[in-house]
């Protein structure tokens, strides 16, 4: 017994280990790499920026609108908006938030394994599968893959994600010990999930689903389908903005594009190894709640493709999850085995190698990635603060622009400035389900207004419309914009700041 609970501290102190190693890795990315082009990022960010401004009536984040048009006030953005309210700056907040959502990844990864499957060996396997076991991976929310998982830190699917594997572990524990303590947690903490990404929520309702499975207590599966419907109701009663259009349009209309119902071989590559892996288990009638995980999230989003519910394109990367679960199983029981036999390699020790030289391509392609980003930090003559954001150039505005401003931009270029400055802007490049109709009107007119050739009292007549105050230009899209728009520029406007490709020009009223 003693030599186990030695093993058992040994295995633990090792994914506390590996966890500290990526620390660092992590801590870099959110103070450097997050300020990146992900529209994602910067639309949470400014959304924490309006609640820390107002937590009771935030302003809608990126237009000059109210708040409840933004489904982005969730209690993720509600939470850091009252951290960034003790005097914060909004980097430094969403630096905190990414290595917040961190830590409570590993430590619900590692308290989900331990409980599932009594192992705190397991959880290192797991880990480094998750994050290296990919083809080309997916730049999409939700994705893990070693860059994403490092870029997207501070982006609320991670929180979620952590919330749902602490959640999973209390479940398991109330399974195990019938304590109605453990019930209530995994209760409040998918609520909190659902509140804050319902989409992530769903994987770890998904998960909770094939454990009860699993466990074969089909009336208890019924039962605990009232926990779905609290989080439900909850989400009804969430102040800030109609979570009921949300859940409704957000999943049937095309407000966003889809890529992960396309190039899933590429895109997952060594990963696909799990499904023989999970068949191996099947028919071994063990780790079944791998096996029934994979097999729901392989049916929602099979039927989500046919249906073209775009939003179910999601349950492609939590399956990914259950794939990388059984490949993470089959290599820790392989390296069990090795150590308690020295006849493993006349019984599934070559299946063992197999697995690794079809992981060997994932490998390379991480390293590539790596190397990448370790060249961009180490330009000739070698120096750190090489490594430059790509929004860098956007940082100026801060000492122009705030929050009683409105910018005319470029929707593909400006989803930096309200995080940034706190001004609002005309158009945003995602879609929003609250003002879907709007929001297009609003992205024709900023495409007419830039590159049609209309006169110059349309163009003063629409600024009055969105009360804009400012006009900001990319250089590099100069080539798009169409000549009467440089014409009427001149006499709309004031050049204010230039920095690098962007002018900032000040509307003349």
């Amino acid at each position: 017994m003693n030599d186990q609970n030695l093993a058992d501290r040994t295995s633990a102190r090792s994914y506390a280990v590996l966890c500290l190693i990526l620390l660092p890795v992590a801590v870099f990315f959110v103070v450097v790499r997050p300020w990146g082009q992900t529209a994602d990022f910067w639309e949470t960010a400014a959304a924490v920026r309006a609640m820390a401004q107002n937590f009771v009536h935030p302003s809608n984040p990126l237009l000059a609108l109210p708040g409840d048009t933004s489904p982005r006030f969730t209690p993720f953005t509600l939470f850091w908006g009252l951290v960034m309210k003790l005097g914060l700056n909004i980097f430094a907040t969403m630096a905190l938030a990414g290595i917040a959502n961190y830590l409570l990844f590993v430590t619900g990864l590692f308290q989900f394994l331990w409980g599932e499957f009594r192992s705190r060996t397991l959880p290192v396997y797991v880990l480094i599968v998750m994050l290296v076991v990919w083809g080309t991976g997916y730049g999409q929310a939700n994705a893990y893959q070693l860059r994403v998982f490092f870029e997207d830190l501070p982006y609320v699917g991670f929180f979620t994600y952590g919330v749902c594997f602490h959640a999973l572990a209390y479940l398991r524990r109330h399974l195990s010990d019938q304590r109605w303590e453990d019930l209530a947690w995994y209760t409040v903490l998918m609520c909190i999930a659902f509140v804050t990404h319902p989409i992530t929520a769903a994987f770890g309702f998904t998960a909770a689903a094939a454990m009860l499975m699993a466990d074969g207590n089909w009336s208890r599966l019924v039962l605990m389908q009232a926990v779905p419907l609290l989080a439900l109701a909850a989400a009804f009663m969430w102040p800030y903005f109609d979570y009921w259009t949300v859940l409704t349009k957000g999943s049937s209309e095309a407000w966003f594009d889809a890529p992960l119902f396309h190039n899933q071989v590429v895109a997952l590559g060594p990963a696909l190894i799990g499904f023989p892996m999970a068949g191996y288990f099947a028919i071994r009638r063990r780790h079944l709640m791998v096996v029934y995980g994979l097999a729901l999230c392989t049916v929602i989003y099979l039927a989500s493709d046919a249906m073209q519910v775009l939003i179910g394109s999601r349950f492609l990367l939590f399956g990914t999850i259950f794939l990388h679960l059984a490949i993470a199983l089959y290599l820790y029981e392989q390296a069990m085995l090795r150590r308690r036999t020295a006849a493993w390699m006349q019984r599934d020790g070559y299946v063992l190698i197999l697995v690794l030289v079809l992981l060997a391509p994932s490998v390379w392609y991480r390293a590539h990635e790596v190397g990448k980003h370790v060249r961009r930090m180490y330009d000739p003559p070698f120096r750190v603060h090489a490594y430059r954001s790509p929004m860098q150039d956007y940082f100026f505005l801060a000492d122009f622009l705030n929050s009683a401003d409105v910018v005319m931009v470029d929707d593909t270029v400006g989803f930096a400035v309200p995080a940034i400055t706190g001004a609002k802007i005309v158009a945003q490049q995602k879609g929003d389900p609250l003002i879907s109709a709007d929001l297009a009107t609003r992205q024709q007119a900023t495409e007419v207004f830039f590159n049609q050739p209309v006169d110059t009292r349309w163009r003063m007549a629409l600024l009055r419309h969105y009360q804009v105050t400012h006009v900001l230009v990319d250089e590099r899209q100069a080539a798009r914009c169409d000549q009467s728009f440089r014409r009427d520029l001149e006499e709309m406007a004031l050049p204010e700041a230039h920095h690098g490709s962007l002018a900032l020009y000040q509307i003349v009223h």
